[in-house]
């Protein structure tokens, strides 16, 4: 047997590198704190395997989407087209609960040619009886008798409803309400109506003041004298509240005339359906009356001075005296033509 030996530089060498690649020695208790970890991996990931396959079928059971699968690529659905119809306008925008008032509407965003078939019309779900096409997209239609207040208006075509929730509803007039306010039997060649021709037939008026605080409808009533009916108010007519109508004998008085309306149109100014109210110089008796004949106001005039109107005194207050319009407090010459009378107008002049 030979026996070798090794030097102890040599065997130095060797030892040096079997300690660089020997593995590191762990302590004893990190190596069991590693065993017990993965003991705990291992008895948990079971059950959190069950629980997220549990979640995905509760999931797909109650038909919700989880949460790692893309949106739905469907466009929302759209809306419905919004309704294009409206009432633009009723006019007038009141009328008498006796009803019979006829109202113009006017309307937009029908398909429907009113001419070829008219729409149906309510007032406060009541149908209208009377509906009678103007155009394509108006028409007139009565008011039917109802009580007092506001109601809607609705307009029905084949495809579309419009409506307007504000329409007023009046109490019909009772005596006092509305009076003979002003008369102006003479003019004594002045322009009173102010249409640039002067006329003593012509240029005769009768003011009525409308003296409750809401409005009224005048539409069919009649002013009348002795002889019979000088004028009836065409329908519509009405008169807004505190304020004042005017009846011309003839002539044109809205040609020239700031504040006075086209003579059809409701509340200003208006013909004498006659053709002429030939009042007395010397002395008059006016009545005004409802369709029904009830009186509502009467006026006696005495002699009228050329000129000169008879007014209430004081101005505008229901069953007061007449007086000449130069003796009525507060009462100043008309400014166009220097007469003494105030149509439309208080008798200082200013607007009712």
């Amino acid at each position: 047997m030979t026996l070798r030996f090794t030097p102890a530089a040599v065997r130095h060498s060797h030892l040096l590198h079997a300690q660089r690649h020997r593995s590191p020695v762990r302590p004893r208790c990190s190596r069991q704190m590693d065993l017990q970890a993965l003991a705990l991996l291992c008895f948990l990931t079971p059950a959190l395997l069950t629980t997220a396959c549990d979640t995905r079928d509760d999931e797909a059971a109650n038909g919700d989407t989880p949460i790692d699968e893309p949106p739905s690529s469907d466009p929302p659905a759209d809306d419905p087209p919004a309704d294009p119809a409206a009432i633009d306008s009723v006019v007038p925008a009141v009328a008498s609960a006796s009803g019979s008032t006829l109202v113009r509407i006017t309307t937009s965003g029908f398909s429907d040619d009113f001419v070829t078939l008219p729409p149906a019309v309510s007032f406060g779900g009541v149908a209208s009886a009377a509906v009678v096409a103007l155009d394509s997209v108006s028409v007139t239609a009565e008011v039917p008798a109802s009580p007092a207040g506001d109601v809607a208006v609705q307009v029905i075509g084949t495809a579309f409803t419009a409506g307007v929730d504000r329409f007023a509803i009046v109490p019909p007039v009772a005596p006092g309400e509305v009076i003979v306010n002003e008369v102006l039997a003479n003019p004594g060649g002045l322009d009173a109506n102010r249409d640039g021709v002067p006329s003593n037939r012509d240029d005769e008026f009768v003011e009525l003041v409308n003296a409750r605080a809401t409005p009224v409808d005048l539409s069919s009533y009649s002013l009348r004298d002795a002889t019979g009916a000088r004028h009836t108010f065409p329908n519509p007519t009405t008169v807004p509240a505190g304020g004042a109508l005017v009846v011309f004998g003839a002539g044109d008085p809205a040609a020239a005339a700031p504040g006075f309306m086209p003579p059809h149109a409701s509340g200003q100014a208006q013909r004498a359906s006659s053709g002429s109210l030939s009042l007395n110089n010397g002395g008059e008796t006016l009545t005004l009356e409802s369709p029904s004949a009830a009186v509502i106001d009467t006026l006696i005039l005495g002699a009228s001075a050329a000129g000169v109107s008879r007014n209430r005194s004081p101005d505008g207050m229901p069953g007061a005296v007449t007086d000449a319009h130069t003796g009525v407090p507060g009462s100043v010459p008309e400014a166009t033509t220097g007469g003494d009378f105030s149509p439309g107008m208080r008798v200082d002049q200013t607007v009712w």
